[in-house]
């Protein structure tokens, strides 16, 4: 009896380490498990600001590129208006002499009308003068609403840039507080989730002992019954072997 009793309790320590072990084995899967999302996740938070610098590089160089061919436009624009205007003063420089030769031979073909053709000439000269100043005075205002437009321009540029630039950063700040508060979900899940497991491993302890407890419980009750069921067997052989 006590053997069997030794061989139970044996058979139940094997198998309670091999139980131990097998919860030992899952613990430490779980372990490298949390450990290869951590990784991974890590993995893509690196590659997200990867692209995220790529990309704003690429923006960068963009910008660049579009503010040289403005500026490239804008030089030869004002190229093209200097050779228009030297072009314009050298034909009415042309038209000028041209009208003095026409206006001396005039004057030397009519000596009479000398005199009333110079008051012409001077008046129409003055008028002449007197436009030209003025289309000088309006292309220099119109040069300078350009200007000013065009300083406006760049100034909304640089706003709108700075904007960009700014949203480009609360974005990312965005982006990386969502992924620092998921990873802190998923340390307190796996917290939450390892509490869990504690409390039942507990649990199978306890009720693992109280099992023992009234195996044996049993087990004794048993056993003093079979040694009673014996003691009254023995007492009614003697009774028998008396009574013959």
């Amino acid at each position: 009896m006590e053997n069997e009793e030794r061989e139970r309790i044996e058979r139940e320590r094997v198998e309670q380490e091999e139980r131990d072990r097998i919860e030992r084995e899952r613990l430490e899967q779980e372990e490298r498990d949390r450990i290869e999302r951590e990784r991974i996740a890590q993995e893509e938070k690196e590659r997200l600001e990867r692209e995220e610098l790529e990309r704003a590089e690429a923006e960068r160089i963009e910008r660049e590129r579009l503010e040289n061919e403005r500026i490239e436009r804008e030089r030869l624009e004002q190229e093209e208006r200097e050779r228009l205007e030297k072009e314009r003063f050298e034909r009415e420089e042309a038209e000028r002499i041209e009208r003095e030769r026409l206006e001396q031979e005039e004057r030397d073909r009519i000596e009479r009308e000398r005199l009333e053709q110079e008051e012409r000439d001077r008046i129409e000269k003055e008028r002449l003068e007197q436009e030209e100043r003025e289309r000088l005075e309006r292309e220099e205002a119109e040069r300078i609403e350009r200007e000013r437009l065009e300083q406006e321009e760049a100034e909304r540029i640089e706003r709108e840039r700075l904007e960009q630039e700014e949203a480009e950063r609360l974005e990312k700040e965005r982006l990386e507080q969502e992924e620092a508060d998921r990873l802190e979900k998923e340390r307190l899940e796996q917290e939450e989730a390892e509490r869990i497991e504690r409390e039942r491993l507990e649990q199978e302890e306890a009720e693992r002992i109280e099992r023992e407890r009234l195996e044996q419980e049993e087990a004794d009750r048993l056993e003093k019954e079979r040694l009673e069921q014996e003691e009254a067997d023995r007492i009614a052989k003697e009774e028998a072997d008396r009574a013959a």
